[in-house]
């Protein structure tokens, strides 16, 4: 038998409410060369009956449940351990695939292009209850980018265009890395700079996929705790000086500047960080007698970055 394509990988947890409909959507896709991996991570709702049931119907779906508990990070690179694909296309389980043509179209991507390293696509964001709240993208046209390119816009920005992991397809071969677990919320932006660190990035402008937006998801729950801040300064130590990502000086300076008040309002406005720990965040960056005193400064130039931002649409990529 030839190899398996695409393997699907559904890490799941607690996710009841939405799993059927994340299966559903990838049983329904107009591609045959794939497999469904579901990993329940000792839910305790009724997911691992939904994802049981649904294997015993369909050979094509692998369940296992994980015991004990591995956390959210463990389970996704167990998904890549475990995977048979040689392409990998993430769901989640509160997540669905909305096109039919969504592996047909990011494998064929990947098939045509070796030098892609991650086929991604628009999405659309969706509430509990399934209802259209917006659509994400970050380029004008389909085609191709310089990976490179991609990570220095991401990280001039500080934000992830390229997608979360329901939104893209990777070479397993290429990620055997695997998700670093020091990461808990940009974990898969983190990723995807190592995916392209090694080749170019496909956008398909066509929304595939929906990521859903609840409140009991935990990237909800991180952001609630400024968890992203942090990271953000880790993912600015690990790629600024990465082979082909050099910044103008200044500008790097200025990002390393804009997330340590970020820290330091994360102290005083929303009392998530204590003072000796902001500080000490602060201080590995920028003495922090220079940097209270650049503070009104920072707070004069950033509506104009701001306002950069909303005229390019937040998306350096749109220019």
């Amino acid at each position: 038998m030839s190899q398996t394509k695409v393997s699907i990988c559904i890490p799941v947890y607690n996710s009841a409410a939405y799993l059927n409909t994340a299966i559903e959507s990838a049983l329904s896709q107009n591609y045959s060369n794939f497999e469904i991996l579901i990993l329940d991570d000792c839910s305790s709702d009724g997911s691992a009956d939904i994802a049981a049931s649904y294997a015993a119907k369909d050979s094509r779906i692998r369940f296992i449940r994980n015991i004990p508990n591995l956390g959210m990070v463990a389970n996704w690179n167990r998904c890549l351990e475990l995977a048979d694909g040689e392409y990998i296309k993430f769901l989640f389980g509160d997540d669905l695939l909305i096109s039919d043509n969504n592996l047909k179209l990011l494998a064929g991507t990947l098939d045509n292009h070796p030098n892609v390293t991650l086929a991604c696509s628009f999405r659309t964001i969706i509430d509990r209850n399934g209802t259209k709240m917006a659509v994400r993208g970050f380029t004008p046209t389909n085609g191709v980018v310089s990976g490179k390119q991609a990570i220095r816009d991401c990280l001039t920005t500080a934000r992830n265009f390229i997608g979360e992991p329901s939104v893209v397809m990777f070479r397993k071969r290429q990620a055997t890395r695997g998700f670093l677990p020091d990461y808990k919320q940009i974990v898969d932006m983190e990723m995807w700079f190592h995916l392209l660190l090694q080749g170019d990035i496909w956008c398909e402008r066509e929304p595939l996929a929906a990521f859903r937006h609840h409140p009991e998801q935990q990237t909800v729950i991180n952001v609630g705790e400024l968890v992203h801040l942090k990271e953000i300064l880790h993912l600015y130590d690990n790629y600024l000086h990465a082979s082909g990502i050099k910044l103008p000086k200044l500008l790097e300076s200025a990002l390393y500047y804009v997330q340590c008040y970020r820290v330091w309002k994360g102290y005083k406005k929303h009392s998530v960080f204590g003072s000796t720990e902001a500080k000490e965040i602060i201080s590995r960056y920028i003495n922090i007698v220079l940097f209270k005193r650049l503070i009104p400064v920072y707070k004069l130039l950033n509506p104009l970055w701001k306002l950069l931002l909303s005229v390019r649409g937040h998306n350096p990529l749109t220019r």
